[in-house]
């Protein structure tokens, strides 16, 4: 994270160097809605391209409804003759685990239902469905778990810290292992 109280060439940031901008922090779903496009689009962009990414694991389902939302979003309401079979371009609006045979169909069944939806409204869509996942706004530290039986081995995990819990997950399918709520 870049210092506001310092210049870039003081933070050593050379000139050819690629800046991301992203919010630092993730805001309350109060502070989020359509009455502030900017932030709504910022939060948005943000949550797409960690779904996209593979971020959050997701289901098909689920991937298949942030998929139509995003093309709502894109390219407007759904047009029959322009969303021909083979339009969809899966690398960039689904997580690389849903890019699946059919799904495309999936995905366009699901589209045909949000025609009318405003931008504002899909992106909000998609922020609160971004939000209800389990690993939303979940800080992930890589980790080693021994092996119990061979005190040499060692498994990699995702360690991630949660308001409310500390998850264990697989760092290459996603896939949730352990869940230890902070009650305990």
């Amino acid at each position: 994270w870049l210092v506001a109280a310092q210049t870039l060439g003081e933070q050593l940031v050379k000139d050819d160097d690629t800046l991301v901008l992203k919010k630092r922090f993730f805001v309350d779903d109060a502070n989020v809605g359509r009455d502030d496009p900017v932030q709504l689009h910022l939060v948005y962009v943000q949550c797409r391209d960690a779904i996209v990414d593979g971020d959050h694991p997701v289901s098909d389902k689920e991937a298949v409804e942030f998929c139509a939302l995003q093309c709502q979003i894109d390219f407007g309401n759904h047009n029959p003759s322009l969303h021909q079979p083979g339009w969809l371009k899966m690398e960039t609006c689904l997580p690389p685990s849903n890019r699946k045979a059919g799904i495309e169909k999936a995905v366009v069944e699901e589209y045909k239902k949000l025609v009318g939806m405003t931008e504002i409204n899909a992106k909000y869509r998609y922020v609160q469905a971004c939000r209800a996942l389990k690993t939303y706004g979940v800080t992930f530290f890589q980790c080693e778990m021994p092996d119990p039986m061979d005190k040499k081995k060692s498994t990699p995990l995702l360690m991630g810290v949660t308001r409310d819990a500390i998850l264990f997950m697989d760092p290459n399918t996603k896939i949730m292992k352990k869940e230890y709520p902070l009650i305990h």
